[in-house]
């Protein structure tokens, strides 16, 4: 184990001029990995990062942070990346956050799992640091889609009791 394993990292940067920040928590315990990806991300200023290096935190900083995507990992010591996953969505820890699974395993058990569990997408690594971005993007520009379409309709749904008596 590496001596990073339980620490909390994470730097804040002002959202690019006009832009929306995208706050993105890695849970990987691979720190160079997490560090890596959080670099890359946050080089053109649209993303806010921060990295947990195991379940246990990462599930805290979803608690407390509430991010947009979650990149989890499922090969960790203690807690693996599934089992996050089942106590993101069984104890609506963070209901709205998409969850991208970003691991080594391809197995169909793995796959199976996570996609049982709601994830988003599910990855195997290495990937292209682009590509990981067209993803996260794709992620974002359906949210809100899902967003506006929820907000236009919303008062299509409210009945009015004035229309519903005459």
């Amino acid at each position: 184990m590496d001596g990073f394993q339980g620490r909390v990292h994470s730097l804040s940067k002002p959202a690019a001029e006009g832009g929306r920040m995208n706050h993105v928590l890695i849970i990987d315990d691979e720190a160079d990995f997490g560090f890596f990806v959080k670099k890359n991300l946050e080089l053109n200023e649209r993303y806010a990062v921060a990295i947990a290096t195991d379940g246990w935190t990462g599930l805290k900083m979803a608690r407390e942070t509430q991010p947009d995507v979650i990149l989890l990992d499922i090969m960790m010591p203690q807690m693996d990346g599934i089992e996050v996953l089942k106590q993101l969505r069984n104890q609506n820890i963070s209901p709205k956050s998409a969850v991208i699974m970003l691991t080594a395993r391809k197995d169909p058990e793995s796959i199976t799992s996570a996609i049982g569990l709601s994830s988003a997408m599910y990855v195997v690594k290495p990937i292209e640091m682009d590509i990981l971005e067209r993803k996260i993007d794709s992620l974002m520009k359906n949210r809100e889609i899902e967003n506006s379409i929820h907000t236009e309709f919303a008062g299509c749904l409210s009945a009015q009791p004035s229309v519903l008596d005459s």
